[in-house]
């Protein structure tokens, strides 16, 4: 509403009364302004008043009704309930009524073969078939391993009688030995004994043997080192037995030292024996009836010796009959050639002149896999390649390597013809699946020495789930002090290098191509190459709680005393084409959400008023000339942009530099060289409408 504007009277009072009815008609509108507010306060309370109603009205109904559905669902759980409680109850009334009747299966069981174990302990236990708890049955000499209690039984089901009483028939092959490992005492004599027979011919008789042996364990009861000799003597293979043979019986006896009556020595490392049968071949039936050795040193007692035949026996000790038997023996075998059990023994013997080469069963002990043959020579062979014997001659191995692997590892090797020479030479080299030689580094054309090389041939066929690895390096602690480190390698500097070149050394060098070789013009496609790998796989403790291992990818430190005169830098990078000048695509990416900071980079100096490490930037110039930049936070916390000082690519000036100042929200700049100085704005409109003057200090 417009109010009617007061008009000017002829006199002062008419004047007066105009605006005294001016704020008379105001007095009349506030008045009805006041009421209306009244009104619509009393209209506003009340329709708040019926809003209140109808929702309490609403959400009693909504309570009452969820009530009854909370109501109808607990009732409907409970029955659900009981029904589960009632099918659990009845389940377990079945399993313990099937348990119940499996126990009394088993205790039946178990009751049967403890009457068995009590038949069997007043068995004889040389008897297979009488008491079988006292064998094991096994396929090879490798399953004879442990403790007898810990040995594969013989089943019951083999059993079975013969024309001599009960045996243990086997159809097909298997191997029965001894669960009781008999004690080889020094200076004792022990009789092995075996009794078998065929009940069903061999379809190949003349190859399907049966072998009667003795297997050796050393002091801890472990199984000797695999091979005939070492593992197990072959007392006996019998071929050609079949049902015409009848019942074959062998004995023989065997001790730890050479004897009269002693047939079999054991190995030097041997305490221990067990007799066995192995059956060879699909086919053939076979009985094992007795399998039985015994200590007896004490079977006969001789009449003491006289004094004449003790004399006469010490003149033939002297003159070292065993020594020259043995000489004999081996000269018979092989002539100029003598074998020895180690290395240790031929090195204590005094051998013929005649002799040439010798045969060692064993570096330390025969059978532990480390002799090998030597060749007579004239001068003393490198170390660790040879000896020489009582008599003063020198042996060089005709295999010049000598891995101890007993203890601390050691390669002996003299190397190549280091002058010249230009082939590989590796001195231990394990080709997996015939991997070429000239397919390594070099391509057997230029000299290259490695003393460990682990190659692999994967063939086309394959497809492995995995991937086949050159050489691995695994570490596994359990240690709380002592570090675990999968992979070593160590390069060190012997000597000056000779300038102008110089001597290289590298802790590590890999190589990745995608060729066959990586000298070849072409190589293969959709090929995945990696330079290094490095996973990482960190889990939570067993109970779920976070774990405190701190993690560093790549770790660059040492213990140096200078960084040198040359050039130090951690990571260098160039191009992956660098005869053809082809550039890598991208230098460093990280995916996203690889990581919570990109990079951090840290102060010059671990001292107060130290500026951060600078990002140094390089450019070249129109006319080829090198350009550079920086990036540096201050002490003070600028980040301060320092472009090229020079002519033609001015920022602020020839000695410019710009600092992004984090307290004045803009930058400072170093525009005459006497220090920098901020650049600030002026007041609103001082560059014209609706901009700021941005001052530059001169």
């Amino acid at each position: 509403m417009a109010l009617p504007k007061p008009s000017l009277g002829a006199t002062p009072a008419a004047n007066v009364a105009r605006i005294g009815d001016a704020f008379d008609l105001l007095d009349g509108l506030v008045a009805a302004l006041a009421d209306e507010q009244a009104a619509r306060v009393a209209g506003l309370a009340a329709e708040g008043r019926a809003r209140d109603g109808a929702i309490a009205a609403a959400v009693a109904a909504a309570m009452a009704a969820e009530g009854q559905l909370r109501q109808a669902a607990v009732v409907a759980e409970g029955r659900a309930r009981g029904d589960a409680i009632a099918r659990e109850q009845q389940d377990r009334t079945a399993a313990v009524v099937a348990e119940g009747r499996a126990r009394a299966a088993s205790d039946t069981a178990l009751g049967a073969l403890i009457e068995r174990y009590r038949a069997d302990g007043v068995a004889d236990t040389a008897r297979v078939g009488e008491a079988g708890w006292a064998f094991a049955f096994a396929a090879t000499v490798a399953e004879l391993q442990g403790d007898g209690s810990a040995l594969p039984a013989l089943p019951a089901t083999l059993r079975a009688f013969g024309d001599n009483g009960a045996v243990a028939r086997l159809t097909g092959p298997g191997l029965v030995a001894t669960r009781r490992r008999v004690a080889i005492e020094p200076g004792r004599v022990y009789r092995a004994r075996w009794v078998v027979q065929r009940r069903a011919d061999a379809a190949d008789p003349a190859n399907d043997a049966i072998r009667l042996g003795i297997a050796w364990f050393d002091q801890a009861g472990n199984r000797l080192p695999d091979g005939a000799g070492s593992s197990f003597t072959a007392v006996a293979d019998l071929k050609g037995t079949t049902v015409a043979s009848g019942r074959v019986e062998r004995q023989t006896t065997l001790g730890r030292q050479a004897g009269a009556g002693t047939l079999v020595v054991a190995p030097r490392a041997a305490r221990y024996a067990r007799p066995f049968v192995r059956v060879f071949g699909p086919d053939p039936v076979t009985d094992i009836e007795v399998l039985q050795l015994d200590d007896v040193s004490n079977a006969s007692v001789f009449a003491p010796l006289a004094a004449d035949a003790l004399a006469r026996l010490t003149a033939l000790e002297s003159g070292h009959l065993a020594v020259r038997v043995a000489a004999l023996e081996s000269a018979v075998q092989t002539p100029l050639c003598l074998t020895f059990a180690s290395r240790g023994d031929a090195a204590a013997a005094t051998i013929p002149a005649q002799v040439t080469t010798l045969a060692l069963r064993g570096r330390m002990q025969a059978g532990d896999g480390r002799g090998g043959d030597y060749l007579r020579v004239a001068t003393p062979p490198p170390a660790g390649q040879g000896f020489r014997s009582r008599d003063g001659a020198y042996w060089a191995s005709v295999r010049p390597l000598d891995l101890a692997l007993g203890g601390q590892p050691s390669v002996a090797d003299p190397g190549p013809a280091w002058s010249g020479y230009r082939r590989l030479h590796d001195t231990f080299r394990v080709a997996v699946n015939d991997y070429p030689a000239d397919a390594q580094f070099g391509s057997n054309l230029y000299g290259v020495t490695e003393a460990v090389v682990g190659a692999v041939e994967v063939p086309a066929a394959s497809d492995a789930g995995n991937h086949s690895v050159g050489v691995a390096g695994y570490a596994r602690t359990s240690s709380s002090s002592q570090g675990g480190v999968g992979l070593f390698g160590g390069a060190f500097a012997g000597a000056n290098g000779q300038p102008p070149g110089a001597a290289s050394i590298w802790g590590a060098n890999t190589l990745v191509s995608n060729c066959a070789h990586h000298v070849d013009p072409w190589g293969f496609t959709n090929v995945i190459a990696y330079g290094i790998e490095l996973d990482f796989n960190i889990r939570r403790q067993k109970d779920g709680s976070d774990v405190n291992v701190p993690v560093r990818g790549l770790y660059f430190i040492g213990d140096s005393d200078t960084n040198g005169l040359a050039i130090c830098t951690v990571i260098e990078v160039d191009q992956i084409g660098i005869n053809r000048g082809i550039p890598w695509k991208t230098v460093l990416v990280t995916n996203d959400g690889a990581a919570q900071v990109a990079l951090d980079i840290g102060a010059t100096a671990r001292t107060p008023n130290a500026g951060s490490q600078p990002i140094n930037l390089r450019a070249i110039g129109p006319g080829g000339a090198g350009r550079a930049g920086l990036i540096q936070l201050s002490p003070l916390g600028d980040l301060v942009l320092s472009p090229h000082r020079g002519s033609g690519v001015n920022v602020v000036d020839t000695a410019g530099s710009v600092a992004l100042q984090a307290a004045a929200g803009l930058f400072k700049v170093n525009a005459d060289g006497s220090g920098a100085r901020p650049v600030t704005y002026g007041a609103p409109d001082s560059a014209g409408a609706g901009y700021r003057a941005l001052r530059v200090p001169n």
